[in-house]
């Protein structure tokens, strides 16, 4: 991981967080002038936000989460996270290759510290994975959402709105027939 993938990282895992060069220069294992060279190139970019505060004269590093091109570099963080831990390849073995979506904050980008990972998986086998060992590695709570193609036609019916949060995620595996 290079350098400037090191701060985004940071971002990306808190984007509501207010970051010193300090802090990051730790958190990133960085030299504190490399942290400022990055962040200033990110800030040109419209990834972050920097200001002075005037009490302390310290320099306060934000995300920029409403930046169309943080949002894109975070899914792309998010989906690689996710498929390097390992879970997608042991869902597949675990439940026959089913379709895989991810949906919710993940998808969007819009996840926080206390966000869970939702999954939507449409498949015929009747198992319920133990996905511990992925949680502790994603850092996250996972959920399933388990369904066979039987169901999956009734929930286009019965819950619209899950349906529509569903069918605007990403599928991380195999693929998705609704209709």
């Amino acid at each position: 991981m290079n350098t400037k993938e090191k701060v985004m990282e940071a971002l990306f895992e808190e984007p509501s967080r207010k970051f010193h060069i300090r802090l990051l220069a730790r958190m990133t294992g960085l030299n504190p002038n490399t942290i400022i060279s990055i962040t200033d190139d990110l800030a040109k970019e419209g990834l972050l936000t920097k200001q002075k505060e005037k009490e302390t004269n310290l320099v306060t590093i934000k995300a920029n989460p409403q930046d169309t091109i943080f949002k894109i570099r975070k899914q792309a963080y998010n989906i690689e996270k996710i498929h390097k831990s390992g879970i997608i390849k042991h869902l597949e073995e675990q439940l026959s290759y089913p379709a895989i979506i991810l949906f919710g904050s993940y998808a969007k980008a819009e996840n926080h510290k206390s966000s869970d990972i939702d999954l939507f998986i449409v498949t015929e086998a009747k198992k319920e994975p133990d996905l511990a060992a992925f949680e502790r590695r994603l850092g996250a709570p996972i959920q399933l959402f388990i369904h066979n193609k039987k169901e999956l036609k009734r929930l286009v019916n019965t819950n619209p709105e899950l349906m529509n949060n569903v069918l605007n995620g990403t599928v991380l595996s195999g693929f998705l027939e609704v209709f």
